[in-house]
């Protein structure tokens, strides 16, 4: 079961996926599916994926490219003087969270450095604009010394307003290996259509004037960034700003926060797809249209069946002929069409039926594609599968009230309000303010997603899951982002979310930016619970937006490294959430490969010295396990077992001194929610050193 707070979505600052133009005509409550059109011109345009969106993911679905960020986590910046002044990290920490970003990711993914205070425009005066060159000169330097040779580098940056000063700094940059592609942000952040197209030319212009022979892979972000709320994209929107990138560069880098996706993005996504399929040479050129609707949204929940109307229109000059129609859905979703015999149909006549979906309570969870084949053309519809609301409606109570902020506005179904809205649940400041939902009964919980209000941001907090009404907060202290059993029937986590690992010891890049977020919090396995509640420690007030909780593992890229790996860095200082025996084992300070601590394991005569950790994941999905090893001159390994399918491991090479990234890839079973990472030494070898465990898809 999962837990989920959220009203809104949107992050602050994100970048996005794109789609056709006319390929996907999508209505505002559903999706509308036109025959995708023939492909332009640009035969080399590529689709990266740098989103984090929780129920979606675009490389699996769509065929995009995952591309790694390097975020600046120091809020880096330069004076305004002559001599050289800039507030650079460590190069050990630079290079520490490149390694992190760059996990995982195949050699011809593109790395972007996203380091925004340095990212000058016209009007930076002159000595800090000299003094943020030699900072990226820097930090350029430092990347290539730790990433592969072939490896595409970028910057993100905005060139639409650059100087001619800088421009010649660019084009210094951008030679002798060291930037090779651009990463332009290209967000809605114009009034008009118009307007975004004339900075997207003038970043093409500029770039270009620095280095015409480098790709061009600007950053999107499916919601519009001018309005308030920062409201999803139009399909018609999406589309357009894809054709014209396709028309005029390489390829499209696109960016989310984490966010769920619900019915206000179902047409960007939806015309996604169809662009994709356009793309890689699928969809058709035939003028028969399919529109498929599902009552107001394309969410479809698991263990449900909902039908929808299903319309055939003819968009061609000429009267088509008779042909069929049929509908194929993906492994636990069935469809089901009333009719499957389509009439000649003059220009522009419609012929309707009905489908039946049903979503089993196997299906997998998140972004699924339903594939409409009307003659000898497949079109594709999207429906994000979801498991049902156990809070929705839900006796809901809380330690105290502000005004009318009630605790049952938390539980009333509205995920996607106003940023100033009134459905929020909120309690006066007082002690360890508390919310909590009775699901009526015990309940499997898989995992808790978080979300506050934009004015009352909170660096932690307390999710205490029991089947006691009265549960509390413990009264000593536990570490972070780890479950705790206080008493038989309760646990409880302490959640410190993704703004306090951002300036702190948790480099976490799926860290939602979304400033109403406060995080998503797994679950291990097998628990359960009949009340939810959330609790702050200390004096303050607890504001909440929309509390879901649903049964299952959760879905998608969303579960951060931090997260999935508990204590993956052993920042802690301790051992916790991992076991280890065949040995000694501890925490050390020293050689750590980034931080302040590092596991350290010394093998006994008769055993490796293993230490391991469960943690949760998906069916049916791909993930990589990544980690740092120092052997210290003997045979060390890497692994997982219990994935339900074939376990993997890998081993470092004794001869090479210090950390060595170790990386394994294991896909799991369709029952598979969780499996054990381990590491070990080799029998009675000497101590070996180990740090920054993650696993991701």
């Amino acid at each position: 079961m999962s837990v989920r707070f959220s009203k809104g979505a949107g992050t602050a600052r994100a970048r996005g996926v794109a789609a056709t133009a006319a390929a996907v005509a999508l209505t505002a409550a559903g999706l509308v599916m036109a025959a995708a059109p023939p492909s332009s011109a640009s035969s080399a345009f590529t689709l990266f994926d740098n989103t984090s969106y929780r129920n979606a993911n675009l490389v699996a679905d769509d065929g995009a490219t995952r591309a790694g960020v390097v975020y600046d986590l120091w809020n880096v910046t330069c004076a305004n003087t002559s001599a050289y002044n800039c507030t650079l990290p460590t190069k050990s920490q630079f290079q520490a969270l490149v390694k992190f970003a760059v996990s995982g990711l195949p050699a011809t993914a593109p790395i972007t450095l996203d380091f925004e205070g340095i990212d000058a425009l016209s009007s930076t005066p002159a000595n800090q604009a000299a003094n943020e060159f030699q900072a990226w000169q820097t930090l350029i330097s430092w990347t290539r010394q730790v990433i592969p040779a072939s490896q595409p580098l970028g910057v993100y940056s905005y060139d639409y307003s650059l100087n001619a000063s800088e421009i010649n700094q660019l084009a210094v940059l951008h030679q002798n290996n060291g930037l090779t592609f651009f990463a332009p942000s290209l967000y809605n952040r114009w009034a008009t259509a118009s307007a975004w197209t004339g900075n997207l030319d003038a970043a093409v212009a500029n770039d270009h004037q620095i280095n015409a022979g480098q790709p061009i892979y600007p950053y999107m972000w499916p919601q519009n960034e001018a309005v308030a709320g920062n409201p999803y994209l139009s399909a018609a929107t999406w589309s357009s700003e894809l054709n014209q990138l396709k028309a005029a560069t390489q390829g499209a880098i696109i960016w989310s926060g984490t966010a769920e996706l619900g019915t206000s993005s179902c047409g960007w996504l939806s015309a996604t797809t169809t662009f994709a399929t356009a793309l890689s040479g699928g969809g058709g050129t035939g003028t028969l249209a399919v529109a498929a609707q599902l009552p107001g949204t394309c969410l479809l929940t698991r263990g449900q069946s909902v039908s929808i109307p299903v319309t055939v229109t003819n968009n061609g000059t000429t009267t088509s002929a008779a042909t069929t129609l049929g509908l194929t859905a993906p492994t636990g979703i069935s469809g089901i069409l009333v009719t499957t015999t389509v009439p000649a149909l003059v220009p522009g006549g419609t012929w309707s039926t009905t489908a039946t979906l049903t979503a089993e309570t196997s299906a997998t969870l998140g972004d699924a594609h339903l594939s409409y084949r009307i003659g000898a053309d497949t079109q594709t519809q999207d429906v994000i599968v979801q498991d049902p609301d156990l809070a929705l409606g839900k006796t809901a109570t809380q330690s105290s009230t502000q005004g009318s902020a009630t605790a049952d506005l938390a539980v009333d179904g509205v995920t996607d309000p106003a940023a100033t809205d009134s459905t929020i649940a909120q309690t006066q400041s007082q002690a360890n303010p508390w919310w909590q939902v009775d699901l009526g009964a015990s309940q499997p919980i898989g995992a808790v997603y978080a979300t506050g209000d934009n004015a009352v941001p909170q660096a932690s907090y307390y999710l205490i899951v029991s089947d006691s009404a009265s549960a509390t907060i413990p009264a000593s202290p536990i570490a972070p982002n780890q479950w705790v059993q206080t008493q038989p029937g309760t646990w409880v986590i302490n959640v410190f979310t993704g703004n306090f690992r951002a300036t702190t010891q948790y480099p976490d890049y799926l860290t939602d930016t979304n400033p109403r977020s406060l995080g998503v919090v797994p679950a291990p396995a097998g628990l359960t619970g009949r009340y939810v509640r959330v609790q702050l420690g200390g004096t303050g007030q607890l504001t909440l937006a929309e509390v879901q909780v649903r049964p299952g593992a959760p879905d998608g890229p969303f579960i951060t490294d931090s997260q999935r790996v508990i204590n993956g860095g052993f920042e802690t200082g301790t051992l916790s959430s991992w076991s280890c025996y065949g040995g000694t084992a501890a925490t050390v300070t020293t050689p750590a490969n980034s931080g302040g601590y590092a596991l350290q394991s010394t093998p006994s005569t008769t055993a490796t010295g293993e230490c391991e950790q469960t943690v949760s994941v998906t069916p049916n999905t791909t993930y990589t396990l990544s980690g740092f090893v120092d052997p210290n001159g003997a045979n060390a390994y890497l692994g997982v077992t219990g994935t339900g399918t074939t376990d993997s491991w890998t081993q470092t090479s004794p001869t090479t001194p210090g950390y060595q990234q170790l990386s394994t890839t294991f896909t799991t079973g369709p029952s598979t929610s969780s499996v054990t990472l381990y590491v070990h030494g080799s029998k009675a070898g000497p101590a070996y050193h180990a740090d920054d465990f993650t696993v991701t898809r």
